[in-house]
C-alpha cells in the first residue's frame, strides 16, 4: 500500500518500470491512472517477493487475496491448486473474506463422490485439512471451517472469464446461501 520498497523475501505488490512497460492506455486516462503512477510505476496486479538471488517470485494476485476477520492475509490461488489435484473434485474455490476462517466451494469429478452419503462434507473437510496441513509452507489459518458441493464454474455460466480465471465476484454472489450456511454452522 506505500509502495515502498521492501526486504530479500518480504512479500509485497509487484510494481514494474523502465521503457519495455507501457506509457499508458491508448485514449483511456483513467484506465491508465488506475495502474500507472505518477512516477511510472506500473501496478501489475501480481503479488511476489524477491529471494536471496534476486529473481522473483510471484505468489498470487492482489485482487484475489482474502483477509481474514483477524486480520490474516490468505493468497487461494497455490491452495486451491493443491487442492484441486485431488481425485475427487473438478474445481475449487475459497472464500473467507472478512470472516473468521476459509471455507471450499468444491464441484464434484463426476462420479468420484456420493452427494447422498450422511456426513460427506465432514469427511471432505477432514480430508483437505490433512491435504492443506501438509503443504510445504502451511499456516495455521489455511484450513476449511467448512465446504459445500456446487455446480460447475464455466465460461458459459459467466463465472470463467475467456482464460479460465475464477470470476469469484460472481461465483460468491451465485453461492451466497452456500456460503452463509457454512459459516452458520
Amino acid at each position: 500500500e506505500t509502495k515502498a520498497t521492501l526486504a530479500w523475501g518480504q512479500r509485497g505488490l509487484v510494481l514494474a518500470r523502465g521503457p519495455q512497460v507501457m506509457a499508458g492506455y491508448l485514449r483511456r486516462p483513467e484506465a491508465t491512472a488506475a495502474v500507472l503512477d505518477a512516477e511510472g510505476w506500473f501496478d501489475t496486479g501480481d503479488l511476489g517477493c524477491l529471494l536471496p538471488d534476486g529473481s522473483l517470485q510471484l505468489t498470487g494476485r492482489a485482487k484475489d487475496t482474502i483477509v481474514l476477520s483477524n486480520g490474516e492475509n490468505i493468497e487461494p490461488g497455490p491452495l486451491e491448486d493443491w487442492l484441486a489435484a485431488s481425485p475427487l473434485v473438478e474445481q475449487v474455490m475459497l472464500v473467507g473474506q472478512d470472516r473468521r476462517g476459509l471455507a471450499a466451494l468444491l464441484v464434484p469429478r463426476p462420479g468420484a463422490l456420493d452427494p447422498s452419503k450422511p456426513g460427506l462434507l465432514k469427511e471432505l473437510q477432514g480430508e483437505f485439512n490433512r491435504l492443506l496441513a501438509g503443504r510445504p509452507g502451511a499456516r495455521p489459518d489455511e484450513r476449511l471451517l467448512g465446504l459445500a458441493l456446487v455446480e460447475p464454474f464455466s465460461i458459459e455460466n459467466g463465472l470463467l472469464t475467456q482464460t479460465l480465471k475464477q470470476r469469484r465476484d460472481r461465483i460468491t454472489a451465485r453461492d451466497a446461501a452456500a456460503i452463509d450456511q457454512i459459516y452458520a454452522g
